[in-house]
């Protein structure tokens, strides 16, 4: 049964803006001008842990902007997709699989923007030490840690499908994402997928846990709103906000020790060599624009959580993507006269 309600969705926005509102990560606005009220259009942007919003500022192309930016901090995709449905947000960021299903909860968005990660870099599945766990078909039968409906899930089933398993030959563990550590310390699961910064860190107390290798590549992608694109002030801001995200994303290659200090050791409040360690991990935020290898990577996705009852059956991944957006970010992204 597919597993999404608008309901529980409305519950879910809710829910997150509240947490944005009274946490650390609340929503802010700001500008080109320092604040926003002199421009003629501003943008809604969704960010998880300030994942666009610090490489921004970090590397001075927040500033100068002829739009407005009002952020919102997510606590993960599942809330993202919420504030699609609930139309609080023009553009977000999210992993892949919360993408598909903010595109089955109806939020009529198009990827014009995405981060490819090359395997084991943004997740990670990782066995306790003594599990006896040393390669991914080892987790027959295992119970297995992960956040469902996340883009851990989606792995999961990526990394599963790799050695001919499938999500019925697990017993899955379904714990919030800031729990599977813990989860994997208390016995409560042999094996977990771990962000890449948590599983440094997992990994630091627990130097005998075993990584176990995936050849599966996932992807963090920006979604924008049709409706937003229907504007045609609000399109040029979009497509001037993925401007500076990649030229942000350069930044940071060229800046990794800086931006590992000021994000990760100061903001995240991350231990240093652990920072360190889970940067050389995930890498620099590289922007791309929506390619073939995206469009297939979704469909296998898809099909994966079709088949579990995540997404609806008959579900179209290839309804996030638009042809004529997806040329007008390579312009961007690509100027004519570069190689």
């Amino acid at each position: 049964m597919f597993r999404i309600s608008i309901r529980l969705l409305s519950l879910a926005v809710a829910a997150a803006l509240t947490a944005t509102a009274c946490g650390s990560s609340a929503s802010s606005a700001s500008s080109g001008d320092g604040g926003g009220g002199g421009n003629a259009v501003t943008l809604r942007v969704g960010d998880q842990n300030k994942q666009l919003e610090e490489p921004l500022d970090l590397s001075g192309q927040s500033k100068g902007t002829s739009y407005g930016l009002q952020w919102s901090n997510f606590l993960d995709g599942p809330h993202m997709d919420a504030a699609f449905a609930a139309g609080k947000i023009d553009v977000g960021f999210l992993g892949d699989s919360p993408a598909l299903l903010a595109t089955a909860s109806g939020a009529n968005a198009v990827v014009v923007g995405a981060l490819k990660f090359q395997p084991n870099s943004a997740y990670a599945l990782v066995a306790k030490p003594g599990s006896g766990i040393t390669t991914l078909a080892d987790l027959r039968g295992k119970k297995v840690a992960f956040t469902q409906a996340t883009a851990l899930q989606g792995y999961a089933l990526q990394a599963l499908g790799t050695v001919g398993l499938t999500q019925k030959d697990i017993t899955v563990v379904n714990v919030p994402g800031a729990s599977l550590g813990t989860t994997l310390e208390s016995g409560g699961a042999d094996a977990a997928v771990l962000a890449s910064f948590l599983l440094t860190s997992y990994l630091q107390q627990h130097p005998d846990a075993r990584v176990l290798s995936a050849p599966v590549t996932t992807y963090c992608v920006l979604l924008a709103t049709r409706q937003a694109l229907d504007n045609p002030a609000k399109k040029s801001a979009i497509y001037d906000l993925v401007d500076r995200l990649a030229k942000a994303g350069d930044w940071v290659q060229a800046n990794a020790d800086t931006y590992v200090q000021n994000y990760f050791v100061e903001f995240q409040h991350q231990d240093p060599a652990g920072a360190k360690e889970g940067y050389r991990r995930s890498g620099p935020p590289l922007w791309t624009a929506p390619s073939t290898d995206l469009i297939a990577h979704q469909r296998t996705q898809a099909k994966l959580l079709v088949s579990v009852g995540v997404l609806p059956k008959g579900f179209d991944p290839d309804d996030q993507f638009d042809a004529s957006v997806t040329q007008e970010v390579r312009k961007v992204l690509q100027p004519a006269g570069t190689p």
